[in-house]
């Protein structure tokens, strides 16, 4: 029998993994790349979607985690990570 439950935990954090790989892909782009006015505008929101996916990345372990224990200090970080998130979106919006 198919657990969705884990499925669906576990498709958080590979998400966010995913979320984030492309993050640091699209932050290393070329230099002839970088140089256009898409891209640069679009660079002061990097900051905003590493946290974001790093927040994907921790609730889905959170989810996922064997133990009481785990399930705690993963979530614990996940909100730490959520408080950084919406500070940065704050910034970013305040920015434009």
């Amino acid at each position: 029998m198919i657990n969705w439950l884990l499925v669906l935990s576990s498709a958080v954090w590979i998400g966010g993994a995913a979320l984030a790989l492309a993050t640091v892909s699209y932050a290393s782009c070329s230099p002839a790349c970088a140089a256009s006015a898409c891209v640069r505008s679009a660079a002061a929101c990097l900051p905003v979607v590493a946290a974001g996916s790093r927040l994907f990345v921790l609730c889905g372990t959170g989810l996922t985690a064997a133990t009481g224990l785990e399930t705690v200090l993963w979530l614990l970080l996940a909100v730490i990570s959520a408080a950084a998130f919406i500070s940065l979106w704050r910034k970013t919006r305040r920015n434009r």
